[in-house]
């Protein structure tokens, strides 16, 4: 009996794919260069002649594509068994500590993974109190005269705060500008490994790399999938021993220039921006994914 290791990709970076792949193997196969070439020029025509395409042509068409993602797949596999002596396997090694990645680059873990989708975040800072109202109509509407009576609920809006479905307005403004601030249209995997509790690994997704939809993936897996899902990529940023004080200083000194205060204002704004990209106790190490994926062993 042979087992054999089945991928369901969630996410291929297919840029990255082509950049380390042509560098593993001195050069891309030139068939797969070719395949996907033709598919964007028919991209490329449909946009001009779309009512005029047979049918033989779509369906044409429709295979390449498929035929390429089949490509991505397996281009993928060979290029992760090529690298694997250069890939720091974190689910390999014990207790792992952030100088332990201080001088990796390639890594691959394996772990409970979260998705937090920065856009969905927006939408329900937005939406919270609202949605709160609707949440607490079907329990406001089930209640006796009693029992509103006792425990002075006049109204919807009072049972809603009651059930703490209600946010100050302030708040929840304070949140969406803060998301678009720091991190407009992000969409991040965290997987945390078992050997690592105080590491988390934070993968940094561009959602047109994504398989499918991120809310068709949010319907499919949750938020928080209940398999585990391994990443595989390039170690992008590691956390550094704290923040420093961000308050802005005035120079002392009378000859400074304005190139002397870009410097202060930057050295601030990169202060400012660390209590987005670290935390006090648990270190997140940033991650420019290649793919992600889950995996199951078949024998046959």
């Amino acid at each position: 009996m042979n087992e054999t290791i089945i991928r369901d990709f969630i996410y291929m970076d297919k840029d990255r794919l082509y950049s380390l792949y042509s560098q593993a193997f001195e050069g891309v196969i030139e068939a797969f260069i070719e395949s996907y070439s033709n598919s964007l020029q028919s991209e490329e025509n449909n946009k001009n002649h779309i009512r005029g395409q047979t049918l033989e042509t779509q369906v044409a068409e429709a295979s390449t594509k498929t035929e390429n993602k089949i490509l991505y797949d397996h281009m993928y596999n060979l290029l992760e068994r090529k690298l694997s002596n250069v890939t720091f396997n974190i689910n390999s090694n014990e207790n792992i500590s952030i100088n332990d990645l201080k001088n990796k680059q390639l890594i691959k873990v394996t772990g409970k993974a979260i998705i937090q989708d920065y856009d969905r975040l927006k939408l329900y800072s937005e939406k919270f109190n609202d949605l709160g109202k609707i949440l607490a109509y079907s329990t406001y509407s089930s209640l006796s005269k009693t029992d509103k009576k006792t425990n002075n609920i006049n109204n919807v809006n009072d049972l809603a705060k009651k059930l703490g479905l209600q946010v100050d307005k302030t708040l929840l403004d304070n949140i969406k500008t803060l998301t678009e601030f720091f991190n407009k249209d992000g969409y991040d995997v965290i997987i945390s490994a078992n050997n690592s509790a105080e590491i988390l690994y934070r993968g940094i997704v561009n959602k047109k790399y994504l398989r499918v939809h991120p809310d068709m993936l949010r319907t499919l897996y949750g938020d928080e999938p209940p398999m585990e899902w391994t990443l595989v990529g390039m170690i992008t940023y590691i956390p550094t021993n704290g923040i420093n004080n961000y308050v802005l200083e005035e120079s002392t000194n009378n000859n400074s220039s304005i190139s002397d205060a870009y410097q202060i204002m930057f050295q601030s704004y990169r202060e400012i921006e660390k209590t987005f990209f670290e935390g006090k106790e648990i270190k997140k190490i940033h991650i420019a994914p290649i793919a992600i994926y889950t995996e199951t062993q078949h024998i046959v």
